[in-house]
């Protein structure tokens, strides 16, 4: 199985985020490497239905698990094996999911960025068809912004990072469910 390389601060993120994974349920993926690492989670669950733009988690997940796996067709982005384009974005409005995985580039008190603007489409379109949405975000991208806004925080309904924000950074002023590893 493909995994990008380990990442501790990737690994606790998931760790956490597979506590809102159940068994039978339809969930996003976005192709992102923090994604990745859920995968290890997903393959221990029964009956998921699992709809990604990401050629390397589609293929672990079918190697490796029962889930139902859809992935959309469309251009494959350089070498992160993401699916794009309008047609990728057309497919994935043909699903709802009970929850959407999701990541980013940075963050920041005006929102949520990316540093693609296709990856951010497909993205859009993922939390426009997801019960709940949840932002998997490592410490690292914390106060940082890229030329595309991808969202605001009324779209995310959990933030879950590596570590515990400073007690005045924006991430604890916000209204939504932040999650990380108790230290």
């Amino acid at each position: 199985m493909w995994l990008p390389n380990k990442n501790e601060k990737k690994k606790s993120i998931a760790s956490i985020a597979n506590d809102f994974i159940g068994d039978g349920e339809a969930i996003f993926c976005d192709s992102s490497t923090t994604c990745m690492h859920l995968v290890p989670y997903l393959i221990k669950k029964q009956n998921l239905i699992i709809i990604t733009n990401g050629l390397h988690i589609a293929t672990s997940l079918s190697e490796r698990s029962d889930a139902k796996i859809y992935i959309c067709g469309g251009h494959i982005y350089n070498s992160s094996g993401s699916v794009l384009g309008s047609s990728a974005s057309e497919f994935i409005s043909n699903f709802r999911a009970d929850i959407a995985f999701i990541s980013c580039e940075g963050i920041s008190k005006n929102g949520i960025y990316m540093s693609n603007d296709e990856q951010a489409q497909i993205k859009e379109k993922i939390i426009t068809q997801a019960r709940e949405t949840i932002l998997l975000c490592d410490s690292s991208k914390v106060n940082k912004e890229s030329y595309y806004k991808l969202c605001g925080y009324n779209n995310i309904d959990t933030i879950i990072t590596d570590k515990k924000p400073e007690k005045n950074s924006f991430l604890v002023n916000t209204d939504i469910e932040l999650l990380y590893p108790v230290e």
